[in-house]
């Protein structure tokens, strides 16, 4: 049973998102922005992943938002993310086997700045996953907090959904 990991109080509506540096593989190189940089205009969905590669969400989690991702663009949103806890290698593998299409963007919180400091951590040491991302599903605003769903447990996909939406 996975479990939150104490610290700061969890992001919520109306609150800015905290301005973290992600990293994610641009023409074979390192890349690394920082939030405020990465969704300071527009309207974006992000959702957040435990894990790349897990069965949860590369069989259950995130196929939704890859299916879903035509007609969520067309209904106003300027961008699709992932962000999970690996390194940017990893999920650009990753993002190579459950999008080819290429219509997510995969984001790299490899060191938990922005899980940290959103207040968005649990831990699941049953899984060897020590602390990772809670899956979540975020949609922002011009750097600001529109809604957030937080599931209980990591391997829940309920309120995380792209129906949700």
């Amino acid at each position: 049973m996975s479990e939150t990991v104490a610290m700061s109080g969890q992001v919520a509506r109306g609150d800015r998102l905290p301005d973290a540096s992600l990293a994610f593989i641009e023409g074979g190189e390192l890349a690394i922005r920082k939030t405020s940089q990465l969704f300071a205009r527009g309207r974006f969905v992000i959702v957040g992943a435990p894990g790349a590669f897990t069965p949860v969400c590369t069989q259950l989690h995130l196929p939704g938002f890859v299916d879903s991702a035509p007609s969520l663009l067309a209904s106003g949103f300027d961008g699709l993310v992932c962000i999970a806890p690996n390194d940017p290698w990893t999920l650009a593998a990753w993002s190579r086997r459950i999008d080819p299409e290429g219509r997510l963007r995969f984001l790299s919180d490899g060191n938990l700045e922005f899980g940290r400091s959103a207040g968005l951590l649990a831990r699941a040491p049953e899984l060897f996953m020590g602390v990772c991302l809670q899956r979540f599903l975020l949609i922002a605003q011009n750097g600001m907090v529109e809604r957030i769903h937080v599931e209980p447990e990591i391997n829940d996909v309920s309120c995380t959904a792209p129906h949700v939406i």
